[in-house]
């Protein structure tokens, strides 16, 4: 275990992953951290600050200045602006005297060198005589390198009565198995689940034993990341990364308001900010490139048959939607926090030309063979539809799919199905019986009605409404909404739950249709009882709708798009 750590921490870079961890680590180790790495402001050489506090001897104030992987001589006193001997020079020459007070000052100060590897021989003689030279009375030098930082890991976060060997066993599974994601997300769920576990066995104090948990949790996460990222595959770290937060959430809705669950909402946040890097390594790094092609992502999908392909391209149009409606969260808890949101409304704009970019090239795109294929539709249309001008090409999409569907009904041949095993789509039946049982519910037609008649588009409305009267008329097409049990099961996906609107009005007119389902989804109480919409996390509801396969709450949309709806419903706005 600690060579995995070892590797791990060498790799790690230094902005956001190396001095994202050492926080954890320290106040997990009984240190307070007062200063931790800020963006655009003028450090003094110091990365990380803390304060070790004792009741027999007086407190030590620790100064971390970080630097990734080994020290080589141009990262110890090379020509950029960032090696280690000139930030060390800045923390005798400024930051002693501008930052400490003056108690702290006089009292024990220790200066760490940390990064991730190990000294380069060639300035191991450098680094001891400037240590040497500059200790004096009550300042000391300490070496935290890979091989430090490991044991601490060891110790404070990951041993024996914290990290049973059963978990660790599973994290070396996970890591093994990296090139089959499947496998490797398999056993690094069983990690989650083990993590948890033990947190309901330890005693003493809950709030103490969840931000164990979670850091717990973070740190395997970071370790999973760090390994996928060398050998070049992300993928059982990008779906890992999903489970984390599902299985986190869980733990942080039940804390009740205080300083600790700042401190826990913190850690949890770390969590979230590292789905938000594996995103954009793997969706905007990997991914983003292939839509400018026509059928750019469809050609690279093994194995190449039709359903793979329409399977994987529907998958990752719902990893972009997702990813941008964490972004546009993001940007809205900035803006209210009045941080600057221009970075963050860039790259929203940019995945949402990315990913129309994705629709237009990939003809796959315009015809679901999966019926639960209405959740990465809905995903999409929601991140789109928040800029107008995206508005024609939705209706165009929608249209278009309603268009194919009809087609594959009259041909009898590639329509959606209720199925979800990539096997169960190889069976060639196309007898009459195999059609109706395959196709005898439905939720994706009602998600289409519903958008055509938001987006006023009344002929791709009346289309659906011909194409249940000629061959859907044994369809029991359905509206999905959450109850007030779907909070205990819609994060874990262990069971099914919510409540299903049967055989919706679809022969009706498409501004009465859109009333009556609104009316429907305001009236049942679930959304409104979810602790995500309670406590301002709506992201996670499209995540664990995509992640454990339930349909998209309607109401997410109703309250979004209230003006719109009111507007095509004939009612004054409840915004007036």
């Amino acid at each position: 275990m600690r060579l995995i750590l070892k590797q791990y921490i060498s790799s790690l870079r230094e902005r956001d992953e190396l001095d994202a961890i050492l926080p954890d680590l320290l106040s997990q180790m009984g240190m307070i951290v007062t200063s931790t790495p800020g963006r655009g402001t003028k450090q003094n050489g110091v990365d990380i600050a803390a304060i070790k506090k004792s009741s027999k001897q007086e407190d030590i104030t620790y100064l971390f200045s970080i630097k990734a992987g080994d020290l080589t001589r141009t990262d110890w006193s090379g020509p950029q602006n960032q090696a280690l001997r000139p930030s060390l020079d800045e923390i005798k020459d400024s930051y002693l005297n501008s930052k400490l007070s003056k108690n702290q000052r006089k009292g024990k100060i220790t200066i760490c060198l940390c990064f991730g590897g190990v000294i380069n021989e060639t300035i191991q003689a450098d680094v001891n005589g400037y240590i040497k030279n500059n200790t004096t009375e009550n300042i000391n030098y300490e070496i935290w390198n890979g091989d430090h930082l490991a044991q601490l890991i060891m110790t404070h976060l990951l041993n024996e009565s914290l990290l049973p060997e059963p978990i660790r066993k599973n994290l070396r599974k996970s890591l093994a198995m990296i090139d089959d994601p499947e496998s490797s997300v398999m056993y690094f769920r069983d990690v989650i689940k083990g993590l948890l576990l033990e947190r309901k066995k330890r005693k003493g104090d809950v709030n103490k034993n969840t931000i164990t948990l979670l850091r717990q949790i973070s740190l395997c996460l970071w370790i999973l990341h760090s390994w996928s990222r060398d050998l070049k595959n992300i993928e059982s770290a990008y779906l890992s990364s999903e489970l984390c937060i599902l299985a986190c959430w869980d733990i942080v809705k039940e804390i009740k308001e205080s300083k600790v669950k700042q401190n826990i909402n913190e850690i949890f946040h770390k969590i979230i900010d590292q789905y938000l890097i594996l995103n954009n390594e793997l969706l905007v790094d990997k991914i983003s490139p292939l839509a400018d092609f026509r059928d750019g992502v469809s050609l690279g999908v093994y194995p190449h048959c039709k359903y793979a392909i329409n399977f994987k391209v529907y998958d990752v149009i719902g990893r972009f939607a997702t990813y941008g409606i964490w972004l546009i969260w993001t940007m809205r808890e900035n803006y209210e926090a009045e941080l600057p949101i221009d970075d963050l409304a860039h790259r929203v704009h940019l995945l949402q030309a990315t990913l129309a970019k994705l629709i237009i090239n990939n003809s796959s795109v315009y015809l679901p063979f999966k019926d639960e294929n209405s959740i990465e539709l809905a995903l999409a249309i929601y991140f789109l539809s928040l800029d107008s001008q995206y508005d024609q090409l939705v209706k165009d999409w929608i249209h278009a799919i309603t268009e194919r569907i009809t087609y594959s009904f009259e041909t009898n041949r590639n329509y959606p199905r209720t199925l979800f095993k990539y096997l169960d789509f190889l069976d060639k039946n196309n007898h009459e019986e195999y059609k109706k049982e395959v196709t005898k519910a439905s939720v994706l037609y009602s998600y289409l009605a519903f958008f055509a008649s938001l987006f006023n588009d009344i002929n791709t409305y009346e289309s659906l409404q011909n194409l249940k009267l000629k061959h859907l008329s044994h369809t029991n097409i359905q509206i999905w909404f959450p109850s007030v049990q779907s909070e205990e099961f819609y994060y874990n996906g262990e069971r099914n739950h919510g409540l299903a609107l049967s055989n919706i009005p679809i022969h009706k007119e498409a501004e009465c249709f859109l009333d009556e389902i609104v009316k429907e989804a305001k009236v049942t109480k679930g959304y409104e009882e979810l602790s995500v919409i309670r406590s301002d996390y709506l992201p996670i509801l499209f995540l664990a709708s995509r992640v454990n396969r339930f349909p998209v709450p309607l109401m997410a949309f109703v309250t979004e798009f209230e003006e719109e709806i009111d507007l095509r419903t004939n009612k004054e706005s409840s915004f007036d």
